[in-house]
């Protein structure tokens, strides 16, 4: 059996084949062959995988008064609808409160495919999964002394006892567009949604019993950017480019977002379902750390700073093969 594409991963269980992108180990081969069971090429969608998975029942999408009248709502909306920009479509608002007026459409079906391709990277079928009943989508200006957050974040999340609320720069994503083009914001888009609805569905680490703040924010932005990278929120430019950037980072493998990511993408050479049973170990170990974590999946024969090197010898060699250095 061929494996389409580079750089692949094979995990094999006694029922299936699966396939996972990831680097390719100089010992792993593309071709093999089985005669203990029948092998096919096969596809099944992430709606049939997680049918029985509970999606939430309400979705909304709220719109600030101040951005009301914006033309990068119109993108939006046409990005959740999967429109193209030239579409003639206007969606309109609705007031629902003061300050706060709801985009009238049917929206669900674009939520409910990033959270599914979320979903479907933290966890397997059969696992307990955290259940969000309610999600609302606020689009406007941040406000540092009311959030606490700047004009350069892209978004966050909140969520409690089954209801998250994300809220989502309108100004950044203007000033994204204006650098770029519509094609270039819907990735983006659905990258931030990637990450952020990540942290509706993920364990967090206890921050009094995790090992120090640098190995929180890794189980917390680290594994947000992995689900990102893994569910195509980020290029292959971008996976590189984190590899080299940390390098040169002192925390190395605890430099949150996309540095650490990488390497837990890196990590599957070892276990093809290692980013998955990372996820687990922040609610399965008590005074979590990165290390102890390495240890449940892995082993202990490895650590990780041995890791660590080989991983950046690995994208050295990579970065050099696709012309990211020269």
């Amino acid at each position: 059996m061929l494996l389409a594409g580079q750089r692949n991963t094979v995990v094999t269980t006694s029922q299936d084949v699966m396939v996972r992108l990831a680097y390719i180990p100089k010992q792993c081969i593309d071709t093999f062959y089985t005669s203990s069971f029948a092998v096919n090429a096969r596809e099944i969608s992430l709606e049939d995988k997680w049918k029985s998975f509970s999606l939430p029942e309400n979705i909304n999408v709220c719109i600030d008064d101040s951005m009301r009248q914006s033309s990068i709502i119109q993108l939006y909306a046409k990005i959740l609808l999967d429109k193209p920009e030239n579409d003639p479509m206007v969606v309109a608002t609705e007031h629902k409160a003061e300050n706060v007026n709801e985009l009238v459409g049917n929206f669900d079906s674009f939520y409910k495919r990033v959270i599914l391709r979320v979903v479907n990277v933290l966890y397997a079928p059969g696992d307990d999964i955290i259940n969000i009943k309610q999600l609302t989508n606020m689009v406007g200006a941040m406000v540092k002394e009311k959030e606490g957050f700047d004009g350069a974040t892209p978004a966050y999340l909140s969520h409690h006892q089954g209801k998250a609320r994300m809220k989502l720069n309108a100004p950044y994503l203007e000033n994204y567009y204006k650098r770029s083009n519509f094609n270039v914001l819907k990735n983006e888009q659905i990258g931030i949604f990637l990450h952020e609805l990540t942290h509706a569905y993920q364990h967090y680490p206890n921050y009094k019993k995790t090992e120090n703040a640098d190995h929180y924010f890794v189980g917390l932005e680290g594994m947000a950017d992995a689900v990102r990278f893994i569910a195509k929120g980020f290029g292959d430019k971008e996976r590189i480019g984190a590899g080299l950037q940390g390098e040169k980072s002192e925390k190395k493998w605890l430099t949150p977002y996309r540095v650490s990511a990488c390497f837990l993408m890196w990590l599957r050479n070892f276990d093809g379902d290692f980013v998955r049973k990372f996820h687990h170990t922040i609610k399965e170990i008590d005074h979590w750390s990165f290390d102890k974590a390495i240890h449940q999946i892995l082993g202990e024969q490895y650590d990780a700073e041995q890791l660590w090197n080989l991983y950046l010898k690995d994208v050295k060699e990579e970065a050099l093969e696709k012309g990211y250095l020269k």
